[in-house]
Parts: C-alpha cells; sequence; structure tokens
C-alpha cells in the first residue's frame, strides 16, 4: 500500500510496466491489479494489465514488457497492488512476473506551465543585459 495523501491532492499520472509471461502453450498467467482508494480505504476504481496468451508470446515459454498509464480519480489517497499468479493448465502455476515497475507524479496544473514559461523568459532578459554590459565594457579604450 502506498499513502499519497501528502503527494496528490487533486488527479496523478500514473505509470506501470513489467515482464509478463508463462510455459510454452499453457495458458498459466500473471497479471497485476493497482486499486485506488481514498482516505477510507475504500476502492474508487482499478486497472489490470500483463496477462499474456500462448499466442502471444508464440506458444514459447517466455516474458512479454506490458506497460499502462493514465490518471489516478480524484480522491485518491492511497494505491494498493495486487499481483496474481493463475495455474489454468498442468501441475504447476506457470504464470511469470518480473521487473515491475510504479510510479505516480502529480500534474502540473496551468499555472505552473505560464510561471515556468515566465522565469525562462526573465534568465533570458538577465543573460542579454549581462552581454550587453560586457560588450560595452569591451568597446571602451
Amino acid at each position: 500500500m502506498i499513502c499519497l495523501a501528502e503527494r496528490v491532492k487533486s488527479n496523478a499520472a500514473f505509470y506501470a510496466s513489467g515482464y509478463f509471461g508463462g510455459f510454452g502453450g499453457q495458458t498459466d498467467y500473471s497479471q497485476l491489479t493497482i486499486k485506488f482508494l481514498d482516505a477510507t480505504s475504500s476502492e474508487i476504481s482499478s486497472v489490470t494489465f500483463g496477462s499474456t496468451t500462448p499466442g502471444e508470446r508464440g506458444g514459447a515459454t517466455g516474458l512479454l514488457f506490458k506497460e499502462i498509464s493514465g490518471l489516478t480519480p480524484v480522491g485518491t489517497t492511497q494505491i494498493g497492488f495486487l499481483l496474481q499468479m493463475q495455474r489454468e493448465q498442468g501441475s504447476a502455476n506457470d504464470g511469470y512476473a518480473d521487473n515491475l515497475f510504479f510510479s505516480v507524479n502529480p500534474v502540473p496544473e496551468a499555472n505552473t506551465y505560464s510561471m515556468l514559461l515566465a522565469g525562462l523568459g526573465l534568465l533570458g532578459v538577465i543573460a542579454r543585459r549581462k552581454q550587453q554590459h560586457v560588450n560595452n565594457r569591451m568597446v571602451r579604450p
């Protein structure tokens, strides 16, 4: 469980990725469910990704890269994760997952971009004035 109460006041961008796979032609699979929870730990919504089919793997044993991104629902203060490995065929559970990654970042508000551009413009003006001052000193004997 990740607590976001201090980091996220509204929507935030999230990104998750990982390698998911299975054994040969078997339909065993793994998947990751990301649950978006409010302050009372009630689920607002969830997304599930990662499941691969034998067809996607070409009938071979292996892992495939999967990724998902989006915005957290308004009201999200916690995020929970559920990794499932499911046996569908055979005597062993051959749902695989590796190198799972998750990040969440606040989405900048429109004001942030305008202030950034204004700041960059101000730096440009200051740099130009300094350059003119240096050029004026070099011209004088």
